[in-house]
């Protein structure tokens, strides 16, 4: 029973450490994601600003379609 008790608790300990573990890095790596959006908020690097700045494109629109017709001329389908 005695020995029950400490296996119990001893596993309790190791989920524990580990549980600490794992939420110490997670918060590590969220801090560093948020350090890093507000480093390049505050001061963006100039390759960045350079890409940002060349989003303009041209759309070529095609002409309207004529009427469809069958061999005899009639319109099946017209726009």
């Amino acid at each position: 029973m005695v020995e029950d008790a400490h296996a119990r608790q001893w596993q309790c300990r190791r989920i524990q450490s580990w549980a600490t573990i794992g939420i110490t890095l997670i918060c590590l790596m969220l801090t560093g994601t948020v350090f890093r959006v507000v480093q390049l908020k505050i001061q963006p690097d100039p390759r960045l600003a350079k890409a940002a700045g060349t989003t303009e494109s041209t759309l070529r629109e095609p002409g309207r379609r004529g009427d469809l017709l069958d061999r005899r001329g009639r319109i099946l389908a017209t726009t």
